[in-house]
């Protein structure tokens, strides 16, 4: 299987296999990022009064075709945290209300939701997942079952974090549509790492970064709002364009165009370059890329199976391009850094980037591999012999 460690900036004295959290800027996309900062630089009123608007206009143009969605219902905006926390705000919520959500939601998003909780009233109704999941039914039925005349949001996400599981995401929109109940769907991790058909899913709300697995700059994620739910949206910052227009469309886009001088706006001027380089430097573009993740990790998978003798992992039936591992182990977190001493060793004595974290609510260690276009099957085999080595 072909790799391609020449489009991207990793540190050869390292094995990354943690994609996952946080990406990889490709080194083309990386120069014309800086290329840009510079052009914003060099005349700064220029840039912003004239030039950047057009840019991102033709970014998110180019992304609604990737995803299949109306390009009259995105914005652009940081990350997936700030879409979760924009529409949060913009919802209102009264005590006794109910958001249906599960228990592998992102931390991030689950502070949101207990801080909701606390600030207003708001009961929280969680479906339990086992690791690994269920089948698809199931999981609908889960959350389904505990929807009634009080659910003001379901909310979940497409990809779990922790444990990498594919979530019918589809299935449960489609049967909240009866109900009139909205959806929120936190997709960070979906947007090139499986196809994505907005059309089909058809939420209320969406988000997705752009900077994992599409590999554009940090700070580049989407946000898809239904027409008939932007009225009322709020940006995680008011700013200068806040609800500006001549219709809802306008004042949705202008709400959440400007959040004040930065660099963000360039990251997201770079998802079109983004998508089209990694398009054009495989052959079969982004459906090979998605195939050829997804058989890697899948063999990543079987190394460190067998190596490590583990038997409790994602099912493959909702396998993208990550998976997770329930190891024989308890989790201990270093005093001073406060991040596993497993993946603290493995960082500094073996060089090699992973994710290794309790899973949530228990002890229980969990290890998650990522593949990209820059891995390979030895990457996992690296893996393996190190943690046989350390447990």
């Amino acid at each position: 299987m072909k790799s391609y460690p020449q489009l991207f900036n990793i540190d050869k004295n390292y094995t990354a296999i943690n994609h996952g959290s946080f990406g990889a800027c490709t080194r083309e996309v990386l120069n014309y990022h800086i290329a840009l900062q510079k052009r914003m630089e060099s005349l700064t009123t220029r840039f912003f009064s004239l030039e950047l608007k057009p840019l991102l206009t033709e970014s998110l143009q180019y992304l609604a075709g990737f995803i299949n969605a109306p390009v009259d219902n995105l914005v652009f905006i940081r990350n997936a945290t700030t879409a979760a926390n924009a529409v949060i705000n913009s919802l209102t919520f009264r005590p006794g209300d109910e958001i249906v959500t599960n228990n592998l939601i992102y931390e991030s998003c689950r502070h949101l939701l207990n801080h909701l909780a606390v600030d207003k009233g708001v009961v929280l109704r969680i479906a339990k997942i086992p690791f690994p999941a269920c089948k698809s039914e199931e999981i609908v039925a889960k959350h389904m079952e505990l929807v009634n005349n009080k659910t003001r949001l379901v909310f979940i996400d497409h990809i779990t974090s922790e444990t990498a599981t594919i979530l019918p995401v589809e299935k449960i929109s489609r049967e909240l549509k009866a109900y009139g109940i909205p959806i929120f769907i936190d997709g960070a991790h979906a947007p090139g790492m499986i196809p994505l058909d907005l059309n089909i899913i058809a939420p209320d709300y969406y988000t997705g970064n752009c900077h994992k697995w599409l590999s554009s700059p940090k700070g580049a994620a989407f946000l898809y709002v239904d027409p008939a739910r932007q009225e009322n949206m709020i940006p995680s910052i008011i700013s200068n364009f806040f609800r500006k227009g001549d219709n809802v469309r306008e004042k949705f886009y202008n709400s959440f165009f400007w959040s004040g001088t930065a660099i963000d706006y360039l990251s997201c001027c770079a998802v079109k370059p983004a998508i089209k380089h990694l398009a054009e430097s495989v052959e079969g573009g982004w459906p090979e890329i998605m195939k050829r993740n997804h058989e890697l990790v899948i063999k990543g998978r079987d190394i460190l199976r067998e190596m490590l003798d583990l038997e409790i992992f994602t099912p493959e039936e909702m396998t993208g391009s990550m998976v997770t591992f329930l190891l024989n182990s308890r989790g201990e977190k270093d005093p001073l850094i406060g991040i596993d001493k497993l993946l603290l060793s493995l960082f500094e004595k073996y060089k090699i980037e992973s994710f290794i974290t309790n899973l949530y609510n228990t002890d229980r260690r969990i290890l998650r591999i990522s593949a990209h276009l820059y891995n390979r099957e030895e990457d996992y085999a690296r893996l393996g012999t190190a943690l046989k080595e350390i447990l």
